[in-house]
């Protein structure tokens, strides 16, 4: 189904990010992901869900904080609102406060 989309439409940027997407939860194939992924944003290099895809490929799967914050960024510069990279953002965030040693609101107990 995915192939015959792609074939069918291969600038389909819905269709790249879902099928990068697949490769990443399904196979296990970061490499393959991150390939669709950056086709993707070579036909539109700010399009929200592909880089909300593809940075939580880089912050969950591959654990890269500085790429994955740097992709939450894009997307909030132009879309503040954007609830998905607003929870993701904020989880990293915890998260590398967390590894620092950091206390932050969300760890403090009264």
């Amino acid at each position: 189904m995915w192939s015959r989309a792609l074939t069918e439409n291969p600038r389909e940027l819905d269709v790249l990010s879902g099928y990068a997407s697949l490769h990443y939860h399904v196979y296990g194939d970061m490499k393959k992901a991150e390939q669709l992924f950056q086709e993707a944003l070579k036909v539109q290099s700010g399009h929200a869900n592909t880089l909300h895809n593809y940075a939580k490929m880089l912050h969950y799967g591959r654990g890269d904080a500085k790429s994955s914050e740097n992709l939450y960024r894009q997307i909030l510069d132009k879309l503040p609102n954007h609830i998905g990279a607003l929870l993701d953002y904020a989880g990293l965030l915890h998260e590398m406060h967390h590894l620092l040693g950091v206390p932050t609101l969300l760890c403090n107990k009264t």
